[in-house]
């Protein structure tokens, strides 16, 4: 079953409290059906986020510096990085994770 990730405002040094935190919905219930095309192996979106090795064992390399998110496939967030380009990921169980970014982008990914 594939869960979609949905964060509603980033976390950000910028905004005053109570409004720097995040909330991140997970919608799950998509096992079968996926007319948008969510759920794709394709490693990209319309702006061009991309991670690669997607499957990984030791690192995650964006594309580009951001700040991210990672999440397990309940939802949990697990890790935070800001202002990186690479994610060291040799801690994490081997399994699904999904990675947000700062514009609120999510992309699923495997550890081996």
């Amino acid at each position: 079953e594939d869960i979609l990730l949905m964060n509603s405002q980033h976390p950000s040094t910028s905004n005053t409290f109570p409004y720097n935190n995040s909330l991140t919905y997970a919608i799950s219930g998509f096992s079968k059906a996926d007319p948008l095309g969510l759920f794709s192996s394709e490693n990209k979106v319309e702006n061009g986020f991309k991670i690669f090795p997607n499957p990984t064992s030791r690192e995650l390399h964006l594309d580009k510096v951001s700040d991210i998110a990672i999440y397990n496939a309940k939802g949990a967030r697990i890790k935070v990085a800001r202002d990186t380009k690479v994610v060291n990921v040799e801690e994490l169980t081997p399994g699904t994770y999904f990675i947000s970014n700062s514009e609120g982008q999510t992309l699923k990914f495997v550890v081996q």
